[in-house]
């Protein structure tokens, strides 16, 4: 996992078939958006497993790259979603791009595409559902994270973080997010931690395989 610089190449995107949807990866990017994370897949399992229920419920993706936990949820009923990513236009676009090829015609005013910085502009509604796929990896952004789960979030709402751990070496780092949560009120509980293809197999003369396949799967929630 080589942090990516910024290029004036401009790369090629990527078309994938996941399960039974069709996404376009965006070029190769510095906020990793290129990706399909794991964390992403195992949400979007959640949810068409049931174990996540969104039908009817309001829903707030952070950092959602190609959309899939977002696509999922409209998908299974969810009654309000938004997909938001950082305000780069490109990154927009292809989020478009991809609701675009699978939601259905009728379900497309069910879902907005949302730009902006964390902590920065955040939507003023607040909704039953929060999901956040490896973003914790993000250090310097662990505050806005909580600040969007704290005036995001419903009362009864449920913060879904899911994550691994890339760089085993940053793994304390990766977990003070929710050593900030508690600071901050807000209850942490540990659901699961499931085992997948590890992520970035260029990195394994660099970092351990087995720490690096397991998928944790977290809930933040105000009470």
């Amino acid at each position: 996992m080589q942090f990516c610089e910024s290029s004036d190449s401009t790369p090629a995107p990527q078309f994938i078939t996941y399960d039974s949807l069709n996404l376009r990866l965006a070029p190769e990017h510095s906020l990793w958006s290129h990706v399909l994370w794991n964390s992403s897949k195992f949400i979007y399992k959640l949810i068409n497993d049931n174990r996540i229920s969104v039908e009817n419920k309001s829903v707030y993706e952070l950092g959602c790259g190609c959309a899939l936990p977002s696509i999922a949820s409209v998908l299974n009923k969810a009654e309000y979603v938004v997909a938001s990513e950082y305000p780069d236009q490109e990154l927009l676009e292809n989020i478009k791009f991809n609701l675009s090829q699978n939601i259905p015609a009728d379900k497309m005013n069910n879902i907005e595409v949302h730009g902006h910085k964390w902590g920065e502009k955040m939507p003023e509604r607040k909704f039953d559902l929060m999901f956040q796929a490896d973003l914790v990896f993000n250090h310097t952004e662990h505050v806005n994270l909580v600040k969007e789960i704290k005036q995001c979030l419903k009362e009864d709402g449920q913060c879904h973080v899911v994550f691994s751990f890339h760089r085993p070496q940053y793994k304390q780092h990766d977990l003070q997010f929710f050593v900030a949560c508690k600071q901050e009120g807000l209850k942490v509980e540990h659901k699961e931690t499931i085992k997948m293809d590890r992520m970035f197999p260029e990195d394994d003369n660099i970092y351990e395989i087995g720490i690096r396949e397991d998928v944790h799967w977290y809930t933040v929630t105000k009470q």
